[in-house]
């Protein structure tokens, strides 16, 4: 059986809350936190889970957003060009590292523009099958 790890990473715009004026403040309004997918799938359960104990963590509310298309790319852009201020963060699953291979012309450089924060999660992903006899 093939097995694999998915990464997931919560990034945010390269200016992290060290940055944002009156660190002991943070955050003092509500959260936007990206899922570069459609609703209803791993990534989305996994970060909305999280939203939810940010939210409690925090005292604040994470408001989970799904921007899903392009392979997440349309997620990643809105980040990007979001104000580094730490009130718009980002989950992704593998392929953010993926997406600057097969997209050449991408609305960011997910190296300047993006800066990871922590693995949220690992998940385990087998393949699974119909067993078929052989012979006639």
């Amino acid at each position: 059986m093939l097995t694999r790890a998915l990464a997931i990473c919560l990034c945010t715009t390269a200016a992290v809350a060290a940055e944002v004026g009156g660190v002991a403040s943070y955050p003092a309004r509500p959260i936007r936190l990206i899922i570069g997918q459609a609703p209803g799938g791993g990534l989305d359960i996994t970060a909305r889970a999280l939203a939810q104990k940010m939210g409690e963590s925090f005292g604040q509310s994470v408001v989970a957003d799904n921007r899903a298309g392009a392979a997440g790319t349309l997620g990643l852009a809105m980040v990007a060009k979001a104000a580094p201020d730490g009130y718009t963060v980002l989950i992704v699953s593998v392929t953010y590292s993926i997406n600057p291979i097969l997209y050449h012309n991408l609305p960011f450089d997910p190296r300047k523009d993006l800066q990871p924060v922590t693995l949220a999660a690992q998940l385990r992903l087998r393949r699974a099958g119909q067993q078929r006899a052989s012979g006639g």
